[in-house]
């Protein structure tokens, strides 16, 4: 993994995904997928992060605005998760 502050090989890039996994929130409550990945961010430093999203179980798909992106080692810095949440989708469709 590239160190913080210095640039990776490209900028908004995927770099890996770790992990996809669905959860349940209890025993009645609504379901969601995580997603850890490493991400080159828009000034190429690569970062490890972790997303969730909630599927729309009703009408397929997903909901965009639930779609909630931070950074693992720096978990007060946050993403815009609905313009990420597309990639984000694309992890999840690509796991299955």
């Amino acid at each position: 993994m590239t160190p913080k502050n210095k640039p990776a090989f490209a900028k908004n890039e995927l770099r890996k995904v770790h992990q996809v996994d669905y959860h349940r929130n209890g025993i009645s409550g609504k379901g969601f997928y995580s997603v850890r990945y490493d991400w080159a961010d828009y000034d190429g430093v690569e970062r490890r992060m972790l997303a969730s999203i909630t599927p729309n179980n009703d009408i397929g798909g997903y909901d965009e605005t639930s779609c909630r992106v931070i950074d693992i080692d720096e978990p007060e810095t946050s993403w815009r998760g609905d313009s990420l949440a597309p990639k984000i989708i694309n992890m999840i469709e690509g796991s299955k």
